[in-house]
């Protein structure tokens, strides 16, 4: 029922992206880009990971992106992983291009942790960017950030496994086009 609520929220708002844009004689369009990071368990779970993400949407003059996008989290030292499924914001919230900008995520994380039933929990994620170079087609950034994924406890034969939420301090490193 979140995960529907999600899509009908994230829909509703990149249906208004290109009316608005329209209003302001600005041309939004198409943007996508990848970033590959590593994020730092600050929890004590052993649950820092590499990481990959990529995302689709619209970029304009007020937004370098706005649209969704998908990350696969591979832990380091275990087999657990997760994949989040967020709508992302990138935004330096005045028009124009600047150096600094904000990166802001919200959605679902699927995580598989160890050899237990996969469970789905919420997704939250902030961080400042810095452009380092750019080019007629590209940028590309630095983000450092924060990130928290929420788990939920697993009963297994009668016997629960607790597994506290997870707080990651991020850095990655992108292009966007």
């Amino acid at each position: 029922m979140i995960m529907k609520k999600f899509f009908i929220t994230l829909a509703l708002i990149l249906s208004i992206l290109p009316v608005y844009a329209q209003n302001e004689n600005k041309a939004s369009h198409f943007a996508w880009g990848l970033d590959l990071g590593s994020s730092i368990d600050m929890t004590g779970s052993e649950m820092t990971n590499i990481n990959f993400s990529g995302f689709v949407g619209y970029k304009n003059d007020y937004f370098r992106a706005l649209g969704i996008g998908t990350e696969f989290d591979i832990m380091t030292s275990n087999s657990s992983r997760s994949i989040p499924v967020y709508a992302l914001m990138r935004t330096s919230f005045i028009p124009g291009h600047h150096l600094l900008f904000g990166d802001f995520r919200a959605g679902a994380s699927f995580n598989s942790i160890y050899d237990f039933k996969s469970q789905t929990g919420l997704l939250a994620s902030a961080g400042i960017g810095i452009t380092l170079a750019k080019g007629k087609a590209f940028k590309s950034h630095l983000i450092v950030g924060y990130k928290y994924i929420a788990r939920s406890n697993i009963t297994v034969e009668d016997k629960v496994e607790e597994f506290g939420d997870l707080h990651y301090a991020f850095v990655s490193l992108g292009i966007s086009f």
